[in-house]
């Protein structure tokens, strides 16, 4: 009113500003975990969301602090109830990814990947991951390439398994690909394409590769 009169403001009115309760509580928690004090900063996650129990912001602070506590049981579940809340959320998406994969559940992992990058295709983290979860298949592989023995029923598998691995390197291709696409400096996923596209000898593709790969770590790329 007071700067209405002197002529400063005009149209005064009422106007929410967004909530920094989320903000403010998730810094409390971190200063008790900072301090060793995890039970009080529990506690003042779960108070904050019984009168916020909708708060989303709430929820991911109490699972980031539940996960810089090592509860990563827990970290998932709230991260569960999350998704709950807000489907079309990649990261989420991404985040349970991630737990599923820690904990060997390479299924779920996958599961969640696909949904991250459903949800959002430029999602690089969840390409390169997925691409990952695939080629993780390949050490069986290889142990039982490296197990066989020279008869002929032994070179039969090993064919076998050298078209089954090359199966891995074929599904794990377009998501490095678009990984790149995405970040062009990957350089961890360049060498890795590249890598794959010598062992299925793609020539071209490895020549095109290997000088990005070259050019990157020239310029310090990541």
């Amino acid at each position: 009113d007071i700067s209405v009169k002197a002529g400063t403001h005009i149209l005064p009115k009422d106007r929410k500003t967004e909530a920094k309760n989320a903000e403010v509580v998730k810094n409390i928690a971190l200063i008790y975990v900072n301090k060793g004090e995890n039970e009080k900063a529990i506690a003042a996650m779960k108070d904050a969301r019984k009168v916020n129990p909708d708060d989303l912001g709430l929820l991911l602070s109490e699972a980031n602090v539940q996960l810089k506590m090592g509860n990563k049981a827990e970290f998932k579940r709230l991260i569960e109830e999350a998704t709950q809340k807000d489907p079309n959320n990649a990261e989420l998406q991404y985040n349970l990814g991630v737990i599923a994969g820690e904990s060997g559940d390479l299924e779920s992992a996958r599961k969640y990947y696909s949904k991250a990058i459903t949800l959002d295709p430029n999602y690089s983290d969840a390409q390169t991951n997925m691409a990952v979860l695939i080629l993780s298949g390949e050490e069986k592989i290889i142990e039982e390439m490296n197990s066989l023995g020279s008869s002929a029923a032994d070179n039969k598998k090993y064919d076998a398994l050298k078209l089954k691995r090359e199966g891995l390197y074929r599904e794990a291709i377009p998501y490095l690909e678009e990984s790149l696409r995405i970040k062009p400096k990957n350089l961890q996923a360049a060498k890795t394409l590249m890598n794959i596209y010598s062992a299925i000898d793609e020539r071209e593709k490895f020549k095109a590769l290997k000088a990005k790969v070259e050019a990157l770590e020239a310029g310090g790329g990541n």
